[in-house]
């Protein structure tokens, strides 16, 4: 009987215990109105549908927090969070809310890719065209109307002088889907160079750079009306007070033409002189006292400074001198000179590079 009694009770307790938590959940009802994941494209409308609350049929919104934002404007993704704090319980419903970019059409696209590209309003050399659109993998084809001036890879022949700009349009296809659609751009291809007169009959020095560190330079000016190979040509370096060449260098493998320089630089010149010049030259390493002579065939014809002279430091031009200074040969000088004249020469401050890569002469 006692062990009868007892299972009854234990039954009557189980059954209690469970009255009272079905009385807590089935009480409350908590859900969201709408999709809880919502697909939406930039600046649609974004209404949120809301959500039910109640206890027992007793709305209880009250009790409800909502956080997070929508932005319509931007790719992303949202989210809303609405919590309910009620009867001791804590119950979290999230809606996810995705905006994305509304989809191109095949000619926006096009559109876009044609934006992307760049080419020069006018030019006197070869122009880059943009081949490939990495965004949309999508290959560009161009054409030209003046195959003669610009061709399709980019390559400019600019007219001669006298006979004025030319003017190219260039035609960028692209196909999106299996069609193709095209866009004009419009170039401005600039004349040739006046041809150079000649004003002299022989190469001469026309720049020395003395400056900081390795920053050494020696400008070569042909100042004929044609294109000269240096076949027999030598540049010799004296150092301080030599009467022997220090240095010599053979200038078999250049060739200056009409109205051109040539520049050689030392090697641990900065990038300033070694992007105009043309090539390095162990030659080019002096002090500001080293004289250097220009030969023709075994003959002295161009002089910096004086072989066997002990200027100590440096000879003086003007208010300068031959070390820490760019010397540039005065535009009134058409030739080379055999004896030393520092009234030939303008001087312009330590490291300046500005007139190397060219001369002008009277």
């Amino acid at each position: 009987m006692k062990k009868g009694l007892l299972l009854i009770i234990l039954g009557m307790v189980i059954t209690l215990s469970g009255c009272k938590e079905d009385e807590i959940v089935q009480g409350v009802v908590f859900n969201l109105e709408g999709d809880t994941q919502i697909d939406l494209f930039v600046d649609d409308a974004f209404v949120d549908a809301g959500f039910t609350a109640t206890d027992a049929g007793v709305d209880i919104s009250e009790y409800i927090t909502i956080t997070g934002t929508v932005d319509i404007t931007a790719a992303g993704t949202y989210f809303i969070e609405y919590v309910l704090v009620y009867n001791e319980q804590t119950r979290v419903l999230l809606r996810t809310i995705t905006v994305t970019t509304v989809p191109l059409t095949d000619i926006e696209i096009s559109e876009v890719i044609f934006d992307d590209i760049t080419v020069v309003a006018e030019t006197l050399e070869d122009i880059d065209l943009d081949t490939y659109n990495t965004e949309y993998a999508s290959t560009i084809v161009w054409s030209s109307d003046t195959e003669a001036i610009i061709s399709a890879a980019g390559v400019v022949t600019r007219p001669d002088y006298g006979l004025g700009n030319a003017t190219v349009i260039m035609t960028a296809t692209v196909t999106v889907n299996s069609v193709d659609y095209t866009e004009e751009f419009t170039v401005v291809v600039l004349e040739g160079e006046e041809p150079y007169s000649g004003s002299g009959t022989e190469i001469f020095i026309s720049e020395y750079v003395e400056g900081g560190s390795y920053n050494k330079a020696i400008e070569l000016f042909n100042p004929t009306a044609s294109s000269i190979t240096l076949t027999g040509y030598t540049l010799n370096l004296y150092s301080n007070e030599a009467t022997e060449a220090s240095f010599t260098l053979d200038l078999d493998a250049y060739t200056i033409a009409s109205g051109d320089v040539l520049v050689l630089y030392n090697s641990g010149s900065v990038t300033a002189i070694s992007d105009v010049g043309d090539d390095s030259a162990g030659v080019v390493n002096w002090n500001g006292n080293d004289a250097i002579g220009l030969y023709k065939d075994d003959v002295l014809i161009d002089l910096f400074g004086i072989i066997g002279d002990n200027p100590e430091d440096f000879w003086v031009v003007g208010d300068a001198t031959t070390k820490d200074y760019t010397l540039v040969r005065n535009s009134s000088v058409t030739g080379p000179v055999a004896t030393w004249d520092p009234t030939e020469w303008t001087a312009f401050p330590k490291d300046t590079f500005t007139n190397l890569g060219s001369h002008e002469t009277e």
